[in-house]
């Protein structure tokens, strides 16, 4: 109950690796509920897993954009590791934006770029974005995201281009 992923875990993101699967998901304690952090968990046979007692991803791992939570994790496994793309959003909640890290093995992150990599604005007509998917398997991460707008949302399809990241 008193540990920081102890309200509740959602959105998990899941990789196949040479021994298991490798797990990201969002957590959150009971005492800041919207603070939302990021674990990691392993398995060898997607049935049993063992996670890591402590957070991989915390707020204002990139800078102010996603400084108060971080959520929605979308793992994506590159030649040399994993890139993460993730929902940032800053102290006044206004509205989530898209960051990236990278990691050698998906237990260390770090920024791959201090400014977030889709924000609401380059959507049109877009008053926010709500939920992101990544393709496992595609030409450069094919990206879904769930577009929020007056009184309805929409899901768009873009190609992330990896020009720049680690």
């Amino acid at each position: 109950v008193g540990a920081w992923d102890g309200a509740g875990l959602d959105f998990p993101s899941v990789v196949h690796v040479d021994d298991g699967y490798l797990m990201l998901y969002a957590g959150s304690s009971l005492s800041a509920p919207n603070e939302g952090r990021l674990g990691v968990a392993t398995s060898t046979d997607g049935v049993a897993w063992t996670k890591q007692p402590d957070p991989v991803v915390e707020p204002g791992l990139c800078g102010e954009f996603d400084s108060r939570s971080i959520a929605i994790p979308r793992l994506r496994q590159v030649d040399d590791g994993y890139l993460l793309f993730y929902n940032g959003l800053a102290p006044d909640l206004s509205t989530a934006e898209v960051g990236v890290a990278a990691s050698p093995e998906g237990f260390s992150w770090t920024c791959a770029n201090p400014m977030p990599a889709l924000v609401a604005e380059d959507i049109p007509d877009s008053q926010g974005i709500h939920v992101i998917a990544v393709a496992a398997e595609a030409r450069g991460p094919e990206f879904l995201v769930e577009s929020l707008g007056d009184e309805s949302s929409s899901v768009w399809l873009g190609d992330v281009s990896m020009t720049g990241l680690p």
